[in-house]
């Protein structure tokens, strides 16, 4: 047997250039490390290639038809020829590139399947079917920021993991053939192996229903119950598909789709175990940039708006840049949220905070490959929204969001976060969230920077200002007489855990208040509070049963009060004041607080029998100041100072 090997070391940086590389049955061309090869003509290969992280640029045609590797390398299509490229059943690279002044690239048969991505520059490359952006539970392979060419016929993945949860999905490419060609799979239950190596099936395709016969391309159901929507921008209402094998898919188009698992799950069983699956689209994919103009023209309008690129972008650049659309939040779809048993809920991030409403969602700053969002019109007027290559984040994508950037918020805030309690137990997800932001410079009105809420299909929680609910809201810093109402509603369990949590907090102490239970509950930094709700006492689950409050009338007692307490000077022209308190009372704690709700640094002096000297901070400014008096078993008074 004659052998042929190449073998470099990976610190060489050369290249070997071929007119036409041929290996022959029994040959191995080996090359490791960023070496280069370049065939001016056609590869035909009968024995093994292995390339390391270089690449192979192809000129002419490929005939593969025994091992070609390049699962760390890349293949550059280049050249001026009408290429023809054959590989046997799976092949991998890692990246394509295609860099052609002319001339059409067509994959004619077998398949190469793209782990990590694929850069255009210049040319035609014609897929086939054949072509393959691979998605898996831990790498989608994306379209890194490109200046031209066009990739036809190219197949992109999906993967969806086990769960019966609606997704909000959109389309990377336009296709030729039907919904039921792709996303149905021609409604046949289909599966392959991961790789020719490999025992990793995956399951392709979901049902699509919408028809008790099956009429009109949807699997037939006993309901009927349609599972494909689109949002109407303009009527702010969601409508059913009608047929899917009328209908085709186009770039950027938005749906929410209801996936119950792969088409080997059982339609006649709402509780059939659900299954992963892969979501398949062929046709023309999306390089360059892409307006979407069928938005809202009303006042905080709701705009479900599609990611028309094979690759996350970074929505809070596409919106500072767009056209009267609100650039501080945007709304994603979770699926993961509610526990094993909820359907997902919607999640605001907000950009200013870089955070989400929702405690341990993966909803992050970056909207993900074939996926859709609400987008809100800023005023009046007509808006649109625009992709454009730059935007695309091509260092990795966020699978968890399919299937944490939680990053460090630095804002003073409160966070409440509302599970199941068995949820919470087990460390599931919660059912839904909110998230208040606290600074001066904050309107305690409703205006741009606070997000409205979108109501889920499971359990709400909002924080009520006026008649608008807000999942994301902004207030100036609280005061003892501030309540922040909350509304919680749609509970489907018994027993719920609410968690509160400040973080970056030094203001007044806030209370969760159970109105039914007439509780008040401290948050210091955090809390757990259980709570019950009765299907027999629609007192329970009022919508109106928590708020947030800053007094609680529980600490004080009979001879612990306001009038047992004498503050003077007040007004006072000096930066101190004094404090005559009960006989008998013993020890306390006293803090000052502006009007702001920030802390003021005093000093205490014992100046007789049960008289107290109290010095704050010499750069005070005039105005009312809260003076609270803690006695040690915590019950505490509140009394105003006025500084002139």
């Amino acid at each position: 047997m004659k052998i042929k090997i190449l073998l470099l070391l990976l610190v060489s940086t050369s290249s070997f250039c071929y007119s036409q590389l041929k290996i022959v049955t029994g040959e191995v061309l080996f090359m490791l490390g960023s070496q280069n090869i370049y065939t001016n003509e056609n590869l035909i290969n009968d024995g093994t290639v292995t390339l390391g992280t270089g690449k192979l640029y192809i000129a002419g045609d490929v005939d593969n038809n025994n091992i070609l590797t390049l699962s760390n390398g890349t293949l550059t299509v280049t050249g001026t020829k009408t290429q023809t490229f054959d590989f046997a059943s799976a092949d991998v690279a890692k990246r394509i590139e295609l860099d052609k002044a002319s001339g059409t690239a067509t994959f004619n048969s077998g398949s190469l399947v793209i782990t990590d991505g694929l850069l255009s520059t210049q040319g035609t490359i014609n897929g086939g079917g054949k072509l393959i952006m691979r998605s898996t539970a831990t790498k989608t392979a994306i379209v890194e920021q490109s200046t031209g060419g066009a990739i036809d016929n190219i197949v992109v993945e999906r993967y969806i993991p086990s769960k019966r949860a609606y997704r909000f999905l959109s389309s990377p490419v336009t296709t030729s053939t039907s919904i039921n060609s792709n996303w149905q799979e021609n409604q046949n239950n289909t599966a392959t192996a991961y790789a020719s190596n490999s025992n990793t099936v995956l399951d392709y395709g979901t049902h699509i229903t919408g028809s008790t016969i099956g009429a009109n391309g949807f699997d037939a159901t006993q309901t009927g119950a349609a599972s494909l929507f689109q949002f109407n921008n303009t009527t702010q209402a969601w409508s059913s598909i009608s047929n899917t094998n009328a209908n085709t898919l186009n770039v950027g188009a938005s749906y929410r789709l209801m996936v119950r698992g792969s088409r080997s799950v059982d339609l006649t069983n709402n509780a059939a175990t659900p299954s992963p699956t892969t979501l398949r689209t062929t046709g023309s994919l999306k390089i360059g940039t892409f307006t979407n103009s069928n938005l809202s023209s009303v006042a905080s309008g709701y705009n479900l708006v599609g990611n028309p690129y094979q690759a996350p972008v970074a929505i809070a650049s596409i919106l500072t840049a767009s056209t009267n659309l609100n650039p501080n939040y945007y709304y994603v779809w979770d699926p993961k949220v509610g526990g094993a048993n909820g359907r997902g809920a919607y999640v605001t991030y907000s950009f200013s905070a870089n955070s989400n409403n929702v405690s341990g969602s993966a909803v992050n700053e970056y909207l993900q490959p074939m996926q859709s969002c609400f987008v809100k019109t800023l005023a009046a007027g007509s808006a649109s929204i625009t992709f454009n290559e730059n935007n695309k984040y091509t260092v990795a994508t966020n699978e968890n969001i399919y299937k944490s950037d939680n990053s460090q918020v630095t804002t003073p805030s409160l966070r409440l976060t509302l599970f199941e309690a068995n949820a919470f137990n087990q460390q599931q997800t919660p059912a839904d969230g909110l998230l208040m932001f606290f600074d001066a410079t904050y309107n305690n009105s409703v205006d741009a920077t606070d997000a409205t809420k979108l109501t889920n299909l499971d359990e709400n929680m909002s924080v009520l200002i006026g008649t608008t609910k807000l999942s994301i809201s902004n207030f100036q810093y609280p005061q003892y007489s501030t309540v922040y109402p909350l509304v919680i509603d749609q509970y489907r369990y018994t027993n719920y855990t609410m968690v509160a949590q400040l973080d970056n907090y030094s203001g007044l102490t806030p209370y969760i208040h159970d109105v039914f239970m007439q509780t008040y509950t401290e948050i210091n930094p955090t809390v757990n509070y259980n709570f019950t709700v009765d299907a027999s006492n629609l007192a329970t689950s009022a919508n109106n049963r928590f708020e947030i409050v800053y007094s609680n009338p529980n600490l004080s007692t009979d001879n612990f009060t306001t009038e047992a307490i004498a503050l003077y000077p007040n007004p006072s022209t000096t930066n101190d004041f004094n404090l005559q308190l009960p006989a008998g009372m013993g020890d306390c704690m006293v803090t000052v607080y502006n009007s702001l709700g920030q802390l003021v640094a005093v000093e205490t002096t014992e100046i007789g029998e049960n008289t107290i000297n109290c010095k704050v901070a010499s750069t005070i400014s005039t105005g009312i100041y809260q003076v609270v008096i803690t006695k040690k078993e915590g019950s505490r008074i509140v009394k105003k100072w006025i500084k002139e």
